[in-house]
């Protein structure tokens, strides 16, 4: 095989590859989620290139209290309201008894539509709200996550 002839199809390969391929998109996100207590889901907006900008929530949630410390265990479906696909979050929060906030983590374990094969993570800080304001006696909570996720 001459060299050039070798050449050419190894352009022709990149070329092949390069129009092929899709750019992941990565972004830095932010996403505040809002709910009433016991109420099983909320609202939510989100800023970021790779997810939609508002939408509603599902929360399937179990609690386990050890001493002054609760643990919230949460899978949290994400529905865009502009009907481009759900995303799925595992979230582990801990708080203090009676404190203000909860303090946790998140990963993306699943999605649908445009976010089929979206990846990320992420911190979480809640802020309770009604009521006394703490988790004791509250009506509700503010979710502020940010993170990174990428398609």
């Amino acid at each position: 095989m001459s060299r050039l002839f070798a050449s050419v199809l190894v352009a022709l390969a990149l070329v092949a590859l390069s129009t092929g391929a899709v750019a992941a998109k990565q972004s830095t996100v932010t996403i505040d989620v809002s709910g009433d207590l016991g109420a099983g889901g909320g609202i939510f907006t989100a800023d970021g290139d790779a997810l939609c900008p508002a939408g509603t929530t599902t929360d399937v949630a179990t609690v386990h209290s050890a001493g002054p410390v609760t643990t919230f265990r949460d899978l949290k479906t994400f529905t865009c309201a502009d009907l481009s696909g759900t995303f799925t979050l595992s979230i582990v929060a801990r708080v203090m008894d009676c404190a203000m906030n909860d303090y946790g983590t998140w990963r993306v374990v699943g999605g649908t539509g445009d976010y089929a094969g979206l990846r990320g993570h992420g911190l979480l800080v809640g802020t309770y709200y009604g009521g006394a304001g703490n988790h004791c006696d509250a009506d509700g909570i503010d979710d502020h996550l940010t993170g990174k996720v990428k398609l």
